[in-house]
């Protein structure tokens, strides 16, 4: 059994580091400390298994690999060539690199790039090449190494996750500007929803929100149906990640008996909603219905209300701050007594404006948003 003990780094969205914080706290691995885009923790492998397979909001897991100072190319050579890259690296001839830097005398990203891939082939004693596409990682046996400096510090970590950790296998169809799973999931958990209420999302979409709610519901791991990198490594331990998967098979608890609902305008949006909840295995634990907003019945008792609602182009084709103010009435009838957690760009509307308070500040699509909430 591997007794090595790793320094890790779940890289989160910005905003959403108290969350990916709590759940590796929930899993047992305590010691996690909050750094700005995620959180260091440490453990063996069963803490790496745990954390790609349970994690919900985080994006992907990093292995701390080798720390050093280098204020000239030759010592990143060097200090890079030191270390055993067989065991991360031993099935691919093609790595990307990410660089980053701050207040750093050598700064060129491309160089530094370079000079870790030099430092690669100088321990391997084989040709490898860069792969310069800017997508994201697509599959698991494609190797990513990130390399970050500040101050002449450098940390370079290997990716142990393989695609984006959102990629839960089960989104295959999409809607117009669909929510990222792992952005759907943390807005879940900071609004406090613990699967234990009934829940809403009348701007549904691809269905991700309600889809993450059920999933959360019914205790289904979120990778429990994707590959992941570590997969590949030489250190990798295929029987306690086998019980690592069947334990969380048997944790998958029953349909819950309150209902998770997803609305939306559009009945090809509903029709995609349908498709991804059969895929996630889910399709038996959320209901998804074709209404506009103002035709949702009135509901008790009361649970969340939560969305992404049309904001930035999609808000002004829909007309402005009518979207806001059908939430607005959405809550003062049909759903009184109902919490509620919107992302917006700006302040809610009417008496959602009055009550509500900001839980954090996120990005999606690439546009700012606060995740405000109430009463």
């Amino acid at each position: 059994m591997n007794l090595t003990k790793y320094n890790m780094f779940a890289v989160s969205p910005p905003g959403l580091e108290q969350v990916v914080l709590r759940e590796l706290t929930d899993l047992g691995i305590t010691g996690g400390r909050m750094a700005p885009g995620g959180v260091e923790f440490s453990g063996g492998l069963d803490a790496l298994y745990q954390a790609n397979l349970w994690l919900r909001s985080a994006s992907r897991v990093l292995v701390r690999v080798v720390g050093f100072r280098a204020v000239d190319f030759k010592t990143v050579v060097e200090k890079v060539g030191r270390y055993p890259w067989e065991l991360y690296l031993h099935h691919t001839d093609m790595v990307k690199i990410r660089v980053t830097t701050h207040a750093c005398r050598l700064y060129h990203t491309g160089a530094l790039a370079e000079r870790v891939l030099a430092g690669l082939e100088r321990r391997l004693g084989r040709d490898i090449m860069p792969d310069s596409g800017h997508s994201d990682i697509e599959h698991s046996s494609q190797a990513l190494l990130v390399l970050r400096g500040s101050h002449d510090r450098f940390q370079l970590s290997v990716d142990s996750t393989g695609p984006h950790l959102h990629k839960r296998g089960y989104r295959e169809a999409h809607s117009r500007a669909s929510i990222r799973e792992n952005l759907a999931a943390g807005i879940l958990l900071l609004a406090g929803w613990a699967g234990k209420e009934a829940l809403l999302d009348p701007f549904c979409g691809a269905g991700t929100i309600p889809i993450e709610a059920a999933m959360l519901a019914r205790g289904i791991a979120p990778g429990i149906h994707r590959h992941f990198a570590f997969e590949l490594w030489k250190n990798h331990d295929p029987g306690l990640w086998a019980g690592l998967r069947k334990e969380a098979a048997s944790r998958v608890r029953p349909v819950p008996d309150f209902p998770v609902m997803g609305s939306d305008i559009s009945a090809r949006a509903i029709s995609v909603c349908a498709e991804n909840a059969e895929r996630a295995g889910v399709s038996d634990a959320v209901r998804f219905d074709s209404r506009p907003v103002a035709e949702v019945p009135r509901m008790s008792p009361p649970g969340l209300l939560i969305t992404n609602p049309p904001y930035g182009k999609r808000v002004r084709a829909a007309g402005g701050e009518s979207v806001y103010a059908q939430l607005d009435r959405l809550l003062a009838h049909a759903l009184s007594g109902w919490r509620w957690a919107v992302l917006s760009p700006g302040m809610p509307y009417g008496r959602m404006r009055k009550k509500s308070r900001n839980l954090t500040r996120l990005s999606n699509g690439g546009i700012r948003v606060m995740l405000r909430a109430g009463p």
